[in-house]
């Protein structure tokens, strides 16, 4: 999942919270304050924008090796 880190009105960090609540979900956080995000939700994948394909790729990469560390994951 891609998750815009910062939403009119809202946040992608809060919305991932409940997300990861229920379950685990590969993500990574797409962002235009980087730092912030890392601040907020340590840890997590991110990249800047605006980002290449090279970025997106890398992105991706880690949320699924993120994934497959998880509890009960293949």
């Amino acid at each position: 999942m891609i998750v815009n880190a910062h939403l009119d009105g809202s946040s992608g960090l809060v919305a991932m919270s409940h997300i990861l609540a229920i379950g685990f979900v590969p993500h990574f956080y797409a962002t235009g304050d980087a730092r912030q995000v890392q601040a907020q939700a340590p840890g997590s994948i991110v990249i800047a924008k605006p980002y290449s394909l090279r970025e997106l790729e890398t992105g991706i990469a880690g949320a699924r090796a993120a994934g497959r560390l998880q509890p009960g994951s293949v």
